[in-house]
């Protein structure tokens, strides 16, 4: 278990208005006399039993100071001898100055060190935090500890003391906790501040390990007659914290990997985010922990999506800090924004549950999970329009030019899986090795890191849940997160909100409890969102937040503004003589029928331009719908194939393989059992169809086959690719060659057993025991699949919902003859229109597209084109995507691509 360091914050209650009152002819003397006779005071109560205690002071800011502790007890004993060492100061206070209180007050937590990496002497993160914000909500004369805190103290029995608990406290950074006060003597608890204090901006300044406090102020020379004591002009002297080129400033957020510090870069002054990880997680995980940290940045690297925070630079291995670097968001998070707003309106929340969607499907396409999708990860900013409007005159106008758009950017992108299992963060915590954050968690989270996209998709809809109602489906249950996640039916939106009965309908999808019942992408989650979007005010919410300081206050109306805001309407240029509520004023008095008339032909023109307008964003929809589902296809028929090679893999590690080739006659007998048994339980098993299995000795002759074939048992097979893996077929009756040496996807060949179907294999060695040098191949097992016959593709086709899904190899493939490409291998229409006579093909102006389409994980749209199975009727639209299986080599023929298409609108 981790050593604990007890953190204390402490500081003077009314020492603003004191100062005020202090004697002096001007503000000079009055800050004199307040340094003499309150702070340094003040600092000589804190020092009078540090010592004893084995405290020390790590920071100073005027009256505010940071102590650490290497023992609770201790500090709990040096927290009441410097309440009640103060005590006299604040009675003669009192009477001094017409009852005006000067008290100490104090914060205390108990949590894990974790040393700042630019500066020795400090500390940083979550528990200084803590200790930090409960002295922000301590009264004065009052001594604020956190649970931990109080569980040591009252294990420890501290004499003349005891705890009362205050219940739970929303503390700023930390979350809802319970918190105690600890009393001394005959002290009575006092109820602590509901809202933290604000002290204003302090300058905070690190002392020397070795120096002491009234050492490192004399040191600084603050006690010069004259000088300034306030907290703006005691110790100012900050040292300088600087990682590569970046220095550090504030730190903007603390969590279970590290801590985040504003930073500017040195030579451009452009403002980043850096999160550096801890220390310790270095030290305790080693080379693994840092392999995975860079694994991260490598993910986050190739990243660039405007609704995902980038990353931008980042620390090398063999550093001693690592950090990631990352923009800078100057906005407000949708956690802060629930706090001081409550619900949103309807429009609102869907465009920032439409937007991180659009984020989520670029992690899709990227092979990504966030796994930690939830308001606090959620920024919402203002951004300058890259598309301004022009006037009508084709000029871009002021108004246009300083246009801004609202954008949700998601955060945490990944970092969140070298989060520690310890029960000190709770922003990123692993409860029996799920990962995330209870509230927002779904059910299949909480068992497995191993989720995909749909656990987003779920965690999103509590997230949009939340945004709705202002809290987590959950959050009345009764039950632990992990068994209301899994087992009880979210509270009906209805009841909480005025959402449309299709809103109400989609978020029960984004949170059912199986993956297989939710939305399958989140592409399919922006469709649905964007019609109940339109109309939002995010852009003037966010303007308003800013003005107000975040000081907006719930609304006890708030049910009433569910709706979309409408826009202010804008200026209109009107006709002399012609009035805004449309009745004339001329002197003619042409009345309606003079002006109804245009109105009616302007309305059915704006009509029609919209319409066009929306046919546009319809088509659009589609291509995206069309990428994103050819992207995914092709990353499940990778999996697929990796599916049957590790079948393949598995089977031919069966160690009496060897001898029973060695000793087989071509026919029945204990190898062509087993291959049966393997056929069927890995068919079974996968639940994809295989056309058979079959065995070949190390000269290419199949031994063995299931089905039985008397056909092809005893036949010499060596001029296959799936033996020899050329990459075409030989000529027949070839011998000398040698069997491939590693998996291998064969190409498109006649079928010998069933003459006229087409066929494509897997294929894997069966090694023999090693004598020298390399193991010897002493056979091939191999699995054949029929053309159009590859099962796995109905439930691709059932889950991404397009028409049609197409499997195309790219390759030349020597069949017929000739080196021609672009042989369709599967389309579930493909039976009644393929045979080894005449094969489907992609045409040669398709293929050229694809060859000269970018190589990309998500899908590249192929445009308009005639049916490729030659079908009479409309064009198709569609994109492509390649199918890069990680269990074989790349294919130098060129690769399988998948092709997702519709009918042409």
């Amino acid at each position: 278990m981790a050593h604990l360091t007890t953190f204390v914050f402490t500081d003077l209650v009314g020492s603003v208005s004191l100062k005020a009152k202090m004697p002096g002819v001007d503000a000079a003397q009055r800050d004199a006399a307040y340094v003499q006779q309150v702070l340094q005071p003040h600092r000589q109560r804190i020092e009078a039993h540090l010592d004893e205690a084995g405290g020390r002071v790590v920071s100073t800011a005027g009256d505010g100071h940071f102590l650490v502790f290497p023992d609770t007890l201790r500090a709990a004993w040096w927290a009441l001898q410097v309440l009640r060492d103060h005590q006299p100061a604040t009675e003669a206070a009192g009477q001094a100055f017409d009852g005006l209180n000067i008290e100490v007050r104090l914060g205390m937590h108990a949590g894990t060190p974790q040393p700042d990496p630019a500066d020795p002497d400090n500390f940083v993160g979550r528990a200084v935090d803590y200790a930090a914000r409960l002295a922000d909500h301590a009264q004065g004369g009052q001594i604020l500890v956190s649970r931990t805190t109080a569980s040591i103290i009252e294990d420890g029995a501290l004499s003349d003391s005891r705890l009362h608990s205050h219940g739970e406290i929303d503390l700023k950074g930390i979350g809802k906790v319970e918190t105690f006060e600890l009393l001394g003597g005959d002290q009575q608890p006092t109820r602590p501040r509901k809202t933290p204090s604000q002290t204003g901006e302090r300058s905070w300044s690190v002392l020397p390990r070795t120096m002491g406090l009234t050492e490192y102020i004399e040191h600084s020379g603050s006690r010069r007659p004259g000088s300034a004591g306030s907290s703006s002009a005691v110790a100012t002297s900050v040292r300088p914290r600087r990682l590569g080129n970046y220095e550090l400033g504030d730190l903007l957020g603390a969590g279970g990997m590290g801590n985040v510090y504003k930073a500017r870069h040195a030579q451009f002054d452009r403002a980043r985010a850096v999160k550096i990880i801890r220390p310790d997680l270095v030290e305790s995980g080693g080379e693994s922990v840092v392999r995975r940290f860079y694994q991260e940045v490598r993910a986050n690297g190739s990243l660039e999506h405007p609704n995902l925070v980038v990353a931008i630079d980042s620390s090398s291995p063999g550093d001693e800090t690592h950090y990631l670097v990352m923009e800078y968001i100057d906005g407000v998070s949708l956690d802060e924004l629930l706090r001081n707003e409550g619900p949103l309106p309807i429009a609102d929340a869907c465009e920032i549950a439409r937007q991180a969607a659009l984020g989520l499907e670029h992690l899709y396409e990227e092979g990504l999970v966030h796994r930690d999708v939830k308001p606090s990860n959620l920024m919402l900013t203002l951004a300058s329009s890259p598309h301004a409007p022009v006037d009508s005159a084709g000029s871009l106008t002021a108004r246009s030019a300083s246009t801004k758009l609202p954008v949700v950017k998601l955060m945490d992108l990944g970092l969140a899986l070298l989060a520690p299992v310890d029960g000190e963060d709770r922003l990123t915590q692993m409860d029996r090795g799920g990962m995330g954050t209870g509230h927002y968690m779904p059910p299949e989270q909480w068992k497995t890191t191993s989720v995909d996209i749909r656990a987003d998709i779920y965690s999103l809809g509590c997230t949009l849940y939340h945004l709705l109602t202002g809290e987590p489906p959950f959050a009345q249950s009764d039950l632990k997160p992990e068994r209301s996640h899994a087992t009880e039916p979210p509270p009906p939106l209805s009841g909480r909100c005025d959402a449309p009965p299709e809103l109400a309908r989609l978020v029960e999808r984004m949170l059912a409890k199986r993956p297989e019942d939710r939305p399958q992408t989140p592409l399919d989650v922006v469709e649905a969102l964007t019609p109940l979007a339109a109309g939002h005010g995010l852009a003037e919410r966010v303007t308003r937040y800013r003005k107000s300081g975040g000081s907006s206050t719930r609304r006890s109306d708030h049910h009433l503004d569910t709706r979309p805001e409408r826009d202010e309407p804008a200026e209109t240029n009107v006709p002399s003589g012609r009035r805004l509520d449309g009745t004339a004023t001329d002197p003619a008095g042409s009345g309606w029928g003079r002006w109804i008339l245009p109105a009616l032909v302007t309305l059915a023109a704006c009509a029609a331009l919209l319409a066009v307008m929306m046919r546009g964003d319809d088509r659009a929809m589609h291509a995206d719908k069309l990428k994103s589902d050819a992207g995914f296809a092709a990353r499940e028929m990778a999996n697929a194939i990796d599916s049957r090679v590790h079948a393949l893999e598995t089977a031919a590690d069966e160690p009496r393989l060897p001898e029973w080739i060695a000793t087989v006659e071509a026919g029945e007998g204990p190898l062509e059992n087993w291959l049966i048994q393997q056929r069927g339980r890995w068919d079974e098993k996968l639940h994809y169809r295989s056309a058979s299995w079959f065995v070949t000795d190390a000269r290419g002759v199949q031994i063995a086959r299931a089905p039985h074939s008397p056909k092809s048992i005893g036949e010499s097979y060596a001029h296959r690719d799936y033996f020899h893996g050329r990459g075409k077929d030989l000529e027949k009756g070839v011998t000398g060659v040698e069997p491939i040496r590693e998996p291998h996807r064969s190409a498109v060949y006649d079928s010998s057993s069933a003459p006229g179907k087409l066929k494509v294999a897997f294929s894997t060695p069966i090694y023999g025991k090693r004598s020298e040098g390399r193991r010897p191949v002493v056979g091939v097992l191999a699995m054949s699949i029929e053309l159009g016959d590859f099962a796995e593709f109905d439930e691709i086709e059932a889950t991404t919902g397009t028409a049609e899904i197409l499997l195309v190899d790219t390759g030349a493939d020597g069949f017929e003859g000739a080196k021609r490409r672009g042989l369709v291998l599967q389309h579930r229409d493909l039976a009644s229109h393929t045979s080894a006579a005449k094969p489907v093909r992609l045409s040669k102006e398709l293929q050229g597209r694809i060859a000269a389409a970018p190589d990309a994980n998500r899908g590249v749209l192929l445009g308009a084109y005639p049916d490729i199975l030659g079908r009479s009727g409309s064009d198709y639209l569609g994109a492509y995507a390649p199918v890069k299986p990680k269990t074989l080599s790349a294919d130098p023929r060129g690769p399988w691509v998948v092709i997702a298409q519709k009918q042409a609108p």
